[in-house]
């Protein structure tokens, strides 16, 4: 993942070097850096300057633990893409330092965009359950297998709509079931 954050580094640098609006007859030019949020997972370093440098960019978790660590250097303004979908849903701190300016902020990543599944199931007594669903993709498939790995139910929808169903699993006795609901991105597991 340093390798990708190292490329995305190079990439913006050639792209955004080009389409620069510095002023390149002032020598002592200030640097001015901004972090902003792409999307969940994605953010953006905008550095303004007329100068040439490196920049330290460190990503920490919020205990202080060093994640990664990368030297970009630049010759002129530039937009940054910082790639952080390959870390877990939490606060992070992202730190940029260079000679003339330093910043350090907390982001927080979320994961949300990922699950495109979300199910809810409820106990109706006597051994029925409705299950409710919400899917972004198709298929979604539903399974219900005891601890043993017996499979006493294995569905597959392939309807774009959301969708209710109702389950009569009482004549499984004396037994503890799980019911797992699979989209393309997550799973959810519900212990019945």
């Amino acid at each position: 993942m340093k390798k990708a954050i190292l490329t995305l580094a190079v990439a913006a640098l050639v792209a955004t070097s080009a389409m620069s609006k510095t002023n390149p007859s002032t020598s002592e030019a200030k640097i001015k850096l901004s972090l902003n949020p792409v999307d969940e997972t994605t953010f953006e370093l905008e550095m303004a300057t007329a100068s040439k440098g490196s920049i330290r960019l460190k990503i920490s978790d919020q205990k202080g633990n060093l994640i990664t660590s990368e030297k970009v250097f630049y010759s002129k303004s530039f937009n940054l893409p910082i790639d952080m979908s390959y870390l877990t849903e939490g606060t992070y701190v992202i730190k940029a330092e260079s000679p003339g300016a330093s910043l350090e902020q907390e982001v927080f990543v979320s994961q949300l965009h990922q699950e495109d599944v979300a199910a809810f199931l409820k106990d109706q007594g006597e051994g029925k359950y409705d299950l409710t669903v919400y899917h972004e993709k198709v298929p979604v498939s539903i399974k219900i297998t005891d601890l043993n790995g017996t499979v006493y139910f294995d569905d597959t929808i392939d309807s774009d709509r959301n969708f209710s169903q109702r389950y009569d699993l009482s004549q499984i006795k004396g037994t503890k079931l799980t019911m797992t609901i699979s989209g393309e991105k997550s799973r959810i597991i519900k212990a019945i």
